[in-house]
Formats: structure tokens, sequence, C-alpha cells
């Protein structure tokens, strides 16, 4: 299992704070690993208007079973390194879904 630690930090009472590297225009969605001290995603759309963004929201709420207004891009709207925050009233579930995602990778 992969140390979310890295990437992964709590922000508030029921927030959590995820690093990323995002790369746009690639072949699919997916998550690759860890990149240094963020979470490597890799996503279809370009980066364009804000269509990556949008779609990295998106396919992080489904794959971590939220929904998308409870993820929000706090920093990085025009780079590939983003910070997501997560409001989650169960911190601890939130981390194991992370881990399993990552250890599938």
């Amino acid at each position: 299992m992969v140390d979310s630690g890295s990437f992964l930090e709590a922000c508030g009472e029921n927030d959590l704070k995820l690093r990323l590297h995002v790369l746009p225009r690639s072949a699919r969605n997916m998550i690759c690993g860890v990149h240094g001290n963020a979470l490597k995603v890799a996503l279809q759309a370009p980066p364009v208007d804000g269509k990556a963004n949008k779609e990295l929201l998106l396919f992080l709420a489904k794959k971590l079973h939220l929904k998308k207004k409870t993820l929000v891009l706090a920093t990085g709207k025009s780079s590939r390194t983003k910070t997501v925050i997560i409001s989650s009233p169960d911190r601890d579930e939130l981390v194991q879904r992370l881990s399993a995602l990552i250890g599938s990778v």
C-alpha cells in the first residue's frame, strides 16, 4: 500500500487536501500512481477553457464515490500541479478509498 500521507493531508474539521499532478490530453482517464508528493492523474481532456479541471473533479468524484459538489479545485487552475479540497464527513473511509485506488495501480 502507498503512503497517502505524501499527497493527502487533513485540512479543517472534515476536509482533506489532495495534491495532484495532472497529465492532460492522455489516452484515457486514470490514476497513474504517485509523482513526488502528489497523486498523478491522467485525463483525456485538453487543458483549454477549464475542460481538464472540470474532468478532473468529475473523475475524482466518480472514483471516490462522492458527489461533485464535495470537491473544490483550490489551487492550480492553469497548472499541472493542483490542490483539491475534499469535504467528507468520514475522513478515514475516504483515505481507505484513495489507498485502494492507488494500490490497484
